[in-house]
């Protein structure tokens, strides 16, 4: 079952494939579309270099039309799969104000995805349902993070970016306004967040031992080293004071 837009499988129930199924070194890879002339998978995160294997499902019937006699499973050699590892070589700047750019240059990056994230009707449900267990985007509370629908990001001290471009040697994003801002969440505030890691990740799931989908998704994390935000290209303050109706009344 595909969501109504085409662009995942998990949309409102879980996408059951049989014993149809394609595995990189025996790890049963997430699939994602499946026609007669092409299938396409997320490689898993416990995946590893090795032969690429698609299985094939079928039954015989008994001969009055009922099920089934047998049920038997092909397997197709696919060819050999390469895993790649991301490296950072370097960055630019090392510091910078409020939506500049930053490049990070290295190997192995990958495609951007945008809009990857298999869906559960958790989602739908908790997002507009208030419900004092839930804190969207908590993420010290397990499981609270149901809008975080990444794929590939980049972290600034915890933050992330826009990015600007994503290409498997480079990546380009704009220095974030929330760090100096101030990020709040129920019972704290965090105003001291100009300078941390720089961090770029990438996540995917694994295949349950029922075949289902999906475990949690995990992270390839990798640091490219410290960053400064520097209190430039703030918002001018006379908008503050000068711009809104009530700014020269009492109010």
């Amino acid at each position: 079952m595909y969501s109504e837009s085409g662009r995942t499988p998990y949309s409102f129930a879980d996408f059951d494939t049989g014993d149809n199924r394609v595995e990189i070194d025996g790890v049963r890879a997430v699939t994602y579309r499946w026609h007669d002339d092409r299938i396409d998978v997320w490689v898993p995160f416990s995946a590893k270099s090795g032969p690429v294997t698609i299985y094939r499902g079928a039954k015989r019937l008994n001969p009055d039309g009922s099920c089934c006699t047998e049920r038997q499973t092909l397997a197709t050699a696919a060819g050999e799969f390469t895993l790649v590892t991301p490296t950072i070589h370097s960055y630019t700047p090392q510091s910078a104000g409020l939506d500049e750019r930053v490049t990070i240059s290295g190997s192995g990056f990958g495609t951007f995805l945008k809009g990857a994230e298999h869906a559960h009707l958790a989602i739908n449900q908790k997002a507009y349902k208030r419900r004092e267990d839930v804190e969207i985007n908590d993420a010290q509370v397990q499981g609270t993070v149901l809008s975080d629908v990444s794929r590939t990001k980049v972290l600034f001290n915890g933050t992330a970016a826009l990015v600007e471009s994503w290409t498997d040697s480079e990546i380009v994003v704009r220095v974030p306004h929330r760090n100096l801002y101030g990020i709040g969440k129920r019972g704290a505030f965090y105003d001291n967040l100009a300078s941390g890691p720089l961090v770029v990740r990438r996540g995917s799931w694994d295949v349950l031992p029922d075949g289902t989908c999906c475990t949690p998704k995990q992270w390839l994390t990798l640091e490219a080293g410290p960053f400064t935000i520097e209190a430039k290209n703030l918002p001018d303050t006379g908008y503050f004071t000068g711009n809104r109706v009530d700014a020269t009344t009492s109010q």
